[in-house]
């Protein structure tokens, strides 16, 4: 009989159980439990040709360009990170944003003024298709000097 002990997986695997939800993870091949509530997501899927962001977190979904409105980077480019769960960090000035309202919770360390207002674009899905709540633009990367 294998041994049930071990767990080999050829990707991450997530599954809901009861009121947790098991993460078994093939790097480590360890199974953990944790409270839904704690756990979030950032992908990011394509509509129309806009990257747009999907937050989930506590059961509750967000979607917004996943670009910073400072100089329109794309704002999950390498080096971004999350904090407090649901505070977004831009890697190129530093701006801060609450994915849960898209509000601006720090202002970018840069000379040039975010323009305003300064949010993240809000970006509604439905039938394949989306609809922003402001003008998209594509988010680019910096241009080599």
């Amino acid at each position: 009989m294998a041994d049930q002990t071990k767990l080999v997986w050829d990707q991450e695997f997530r599954a809901r159980v009861g009121k947790t939800i098991a993460y078994i993870s093939s790097v480590g091949k360890t199974l953990s439990f944790l409270d839904p509530t704690s756990v979030q997501m950032i992908s990011v899927v394509y509509v129309r040709g806009y990257p747009i962001l999907v937050y989930r977190s506590g059961g509750e979904e967000r979607t917004y360009l996943a670009g910073c409105p400072h100089k329109r980077r794309p704002i999950t480019a390498p080096g971004y990170e999350v904090k407090e769960y649901r505070i977004i960090r831009c890697p190129f000035h530093g701006a801060e944003f609450d994915l849960l309202s898209g509000e601006m919770i720090k202002p970018p360390d840069s000379k040039t003024p975010c323009p305003s207002p300064c949010r993240l674009i809000r970006a509604i899905l439905k039938d394949g298709d989306v609809e922003f709540q402001g003008e998209p633009f594509s988010p680019e990367l910096p241009k080599p000097k």
